[in-house]
């Protein structure tokens, strides 16, 4: 995805060490295959864990706003900026979630007294945060880069999760975090709606159903809980419901698949009913309490009106170009569907062998496909790298599955080629067997002819000297 881009949108030195660094870990994938103790790999997990979160926080904004490393920016229309247009433009993000978020801590009630494009839950989240933090740009641009953080390190939970080796997915996670956090312009710290914000919570649904896929005896209580997920995500924000529902439905038709044909209807109406009740839950939980705090009911008509002035009507660029990057990384998750059902279809070893892998694809493939209408919406280059964390680990995940069909390969050719060996050794066997028969045969046969001729010769003898003379 990285090479359709072009060299401005990155760091040259941090795409070499990307490189570099994957190659590396990519070679000891293929050659080390040592088994490493249960402590030192968690330890080694851990210390992942804690690397990813440090690297993608960004404290900057607590320091002079102009960032050191700002460079030169480039508009829709080609034209050049100044370093701190950046700046200006970070801010204006920003702005649109400290000016709601001021308003609230000082007793305006949203959808009653004022409304955000962004949201309605994440605001009351961040509410939450900030009646005990600060609030202001640093405060906020660290909470967001830090979510984001968790973000980027639970998608390497769901790669270990789904049973990819630490030699393949530790340079996963190291090529997302240096390519598309590092190696791009801006900071989540200056556009906190691109993060944990915005996908959070989707990924959570997959870590969930994933967890749900490896611990059967508490399947039911983890599939509530991704429905429960569903549900927070539909009073969350508009956008972050609509990957949430891609995400579970895209569960649910694998889960269906996979299930006799008797069943499956069931189960999708089982599914989908209980994910409705939930969102109906959530929003009547919303709008008595809105009641009590505010005296009204919440209207949401103004946050639509949000969606369709920000949304439909404010398109930055359209994606109708000769060429655009937005496009391979779509059809890499068509073709990932396409993948999966084929397995499900003919391959139901591999699908008893790496169900929470598959799973996986599947649920992060749903989230990919519908972050893709953020790139309809304002379709830059840059924000194909916010979205692109979807494309690593599906990468990822169809890496691992491909080495695992490639081992089990191995020693079914082993034993065919075995099998061809004891056949022909047998059929070598029967012919010398055969040739020894015959052998056998032919002396036994000629012992025969030489006792017959020499029983002949004595009763001719015995018969001689038994007649009387003349």
């Amino acid at each position: 995805m990285l090479a359709f881009f072009p060299p401005r949108f990155f760091h040259v030195d941090e795409l070499l060490l990307s490189l570099v660094l994957t190659a590396t870990l990519l070679f000891l994938h293929l050659r080390w295959r040592t088994a490493t103790p249960r402590w030192a790999g968690l330890l080694l997990d851990g210390a992942v864990v804690v690397l990813v979160i440090m690297v993608v926080a960004d404290v900057s904004g607590y320091q002079e706003y102009l960032r050191p490393d700002a460079r030169t920016l480039v508009g829709v229309d080609g034209r050049p900026g100044a370093p701190g247009d950046l700046a200006i433009l970070a801010r204006i993000h920003v702005g649109f979630f400290l000016a709601p978020l001021n308003d609230m801590l000082h007793g305006r009630a949203l959808l009653v007294d004022m409304s955000s494009q962004y949201g309605v839950g994440v605001y009351y989240f961040l509410a939450g945060i900030f009646q005990i933090a600060p609030l202001g740009y640093g405060a906020l641009g660290l909470l967001s880069s830090v979510v984001t953080g968790l973000q980027f390190a639970l998608a390497y939970g769901v790669l270990r999760l789904a049973g990819v080796a630490r030699t393949l997915a530790i340079p996963a996670i190291l090529a997302a975090v240096l390519g598309l956090v590092m190696g791009s312009f801006g900071s989540y710290n200056d556009y906190p709606s691109t993060g944990a914000l915005r996908y959070g919570i989707p990924w959570l649904i997959v870590a969930v159903v994933l967890l749900a896929a490896r611990r059967p005896d508490r399947r039911r209580a983890l599939l509530g809980a991704a429905i429960a997920l569903v549900a927070c995500a539909s009073v969350w924000s508009f956008e972050t419901f609509a990957y949430a529902g891609a995400t579970y439905t895209a569960v649910v038709a694998f889960e269906a698949a996979t299930r006799e044909h008797g069943h499956r209807l069931r189960m999708l109406v089982t599914s989908i009913g209980a994910v409705l009740a939930a969102c109906a839950i959530a929003h009547a939980i919303l709008a008595a309490g809105t009641r009590v705090f505010a005296g009204a009911w919440p209207d949401w008509s103004t946050y639509f009106a949000y969606l369709n002035v920000y949304g439909a009507q404010s398109s930055l660029l359209g994606v109708a170009v000769p060429w655009t990057p937005g496009v391979p990384m779509l059809l890499a998750h068509l073709a990932s569907l396409l993948c999966v059902a084929g397995l499900v279809a003919r391959d139901h070893e591999i699908l008893l062998a790496r169900r929470p892998a598959l799973i996986a694809i599947a649920a992060t493939n749903g989230l990919g496909i519908a972050s893709y209408s953020y790139w309809v919406g304002i379709s830059l280059l840059n924000s194909l790298l916010f979205m692109g964390l979807p494309v690593v680990v599906v990468v990822a995940l169809w890496l691992s599955l491909t080495g695992d069909m490639r081992a089990r390969a191995q020693p079914a050719q082993a034993r065919r080629g075995r099998g061809r060996t004891v056949v022909r050794g047998d059929a070598r066997d029967l012919r010398l067997a055969g040739r020894r028969g015959q052998v056998a045969s032919h002396r036994a046969g000629a012992r025969h002819s030489r006792h017959r001729r020499r029983g002949l010769a004595g009763r001719r003898l015995v018969a001689a000297v038994a007649q009387p003379a003349q």
